[in-house]
């Protein structure tokens, strides 16, 4: 009788270490999805632009696309009110409302609106 015991043991050990090792592989498949999800959400929010604020800017179109002010130079992106502005207001000094982005080393102002000061 005690051997019946004693297989009847193991039986149970066997099924409780299995049982074990699987709840073991559960808990290590949940923590690469977790830590996968956090990478993927950590890698998004270092390439977003931080959010862009209005700003407010005097200067002269010139015929680079760009705005120069005093010492700087925005280059001017992409968009209908900025290519109106600087295709038909060249040499002309604009003050400019807009957002202001820096990518490599460059400021590219995002034309909302702008105001003719002087020809």
């Amino acid at each position: 009788m005690p051997v019946a015991i004693d297989c009847y043991r193991q039986d149970t050990d066997w099924f409780e270490n299995r049982f074990y090792e699987k709840s073991k592989m559960k808990n290590a498949i949940k923590l690469r999805w977790i830590l996968a999800a956090l990478t993927m959400t950590v890698g998004v929010a270092l390439r977003t632009p931080s959010l862009a604020t209005n700003y407010d800017i005097v200067g002269e179109v010139n015929d680079n696309y760009q705005l120069v002010t005093a010492g700087q130079i925005y280059e001017i992106a992409d968009t209908a009110a900025g290519n109106d502005m600087a295709e038909n207001h060249m040499n002309t000094q604009v003050k400019i409302s807009g957002t202001v982005e820096e990518r490599d080393d460059m400021k590219i102002i995002t034309v909302i609106s702008y105001t003719i000061l002087a020809k």
